[in-house]
């Protein structure tokens, strides 16, 4: 059965685009700052709230004393690819099991 492929696959797709959206938006803009075409406030809102998971390892290595920005990056890397890989593995899980539950045979 590959629908929870799929619903894991459009999850993971979902939830980085969202990331991307929330980390692509500043959330202060100056003044006379323009959104491009590809950027929709609503999506931001939540990935800047979504992105929040996969920072927790970037606030750590700040609160221990390493502020270079190249770890910092990689960290925050690290974190974001794991929560979507997280987040698609429980969400291909959660699929699986309810199209057990609900299959006719």
């Amino acid at each position: 059965m590959k629908a929870p492929r799929y619903v894991a696959i459009s999850v993971g797709v979902l939830l980085a685009f969202t990331l991307f959206q929330g980390l692509a938006w500043p959330v202060r803009p100056e003044p006379g700052w323009q959104q491009s075409w590809w950027q929709l406030p609503a999506l931001a809102g939540i990935g800047h709230v979504l992105c929040l998971p996969g920072m927790i390892l970037v606030l750590l290595l700040e609160n221990c004393g390493i502020f270079n920005n190249a770890i910092l990056f990689c960290a925050a890397v690290f974190g974001l690819m794991a929560e979507i890989a997280v987040v698609s593995i429980v969400s291909y899980v959660v699929a699986r099991r309810s199209f057990e539950l609900h299959s006719d045979g």
